[in-house]
């Protein structure tokens, strides 16, 4: 990913690393190579100083996940059980080796537990923003398969739990917004 935003930063127009074939989505490297642009433009230019940014801009967003497992906890339970959810979440000791390496796997994560977020809401209270957070759900889960494909599966899971409730509008809804970002 990096390799790949460098050589996007460096001039050169391949959009694929080598001869090999690239099975993933290039917003993510894409997003990389915004970001090392920009930083060149403010004339950070040394490689260890633009990749020390790159990471804490990821471990920035890494926290994300805790603030939306805690919200989450919060809406399916009492204040003791989220924030014992936040804690576990913010406690886990691969969290934050993962996060800063660049990996697209902890990239899309933080998508992944939004589009959940925005679910749990409705299930929580069905007569407040249920439209608007089912869309929001549906832009999070299709940032998050743009990002990881693999992700589908989680989201599946999703899809089949909103089944399984006959949430048949929320459904429709939700897919059609996951739609927009894959397009």
């Amino acid at each position: 990913v990096i390799e790949l935003a460098a050589e996007w930063l460096r001039g050169h127009d391949n959009y694929l690393p080598g001869d090999t074939q690239f099975y993933r989505s290039l917003l993510y490297p894409g997003a990389n190579w915004a970001l090392m642009a920009s930083l060149h433009k403010m004339g950070v230019t040394h490689p260890d100083t633009v990749m020390l940014i790159n990471r804490l801009v990821h471990a920035l967003f890494s926290l994300w996940t805790i603030a939306l497992t805690y919200k989450t906890a919060l809406l399916l339970s009492d204040r003791r059980a989220a924030w014992t959810a936040g804690l576990i979440m913010a406690a886990h000791g691969l969290m934050p080796f993962i996060s800063v390496r660049n990996l697209i796997e902890s990239v899309s994560m933080p998508f992944l537990l939004w589009g959940v977020y925005e679910l749990t809401r409705t299930e929580a209270d069905p007569t407040n923003h249920t439209v608007r957070s089912s869309i929001l759900a549906g832009l999070a889960f299709g940032l998050a398969f743009v990002i990881r494909w693999q992700v589908a599966t989680a989201i599946i899971g999703v899809g089949l739990y909103l089944l399984y409730r006959k949430h048949w509008q929320t459904l429709l809804v939700v897919t059609g917004a996951a739609v927009v970002p894959v397009v």
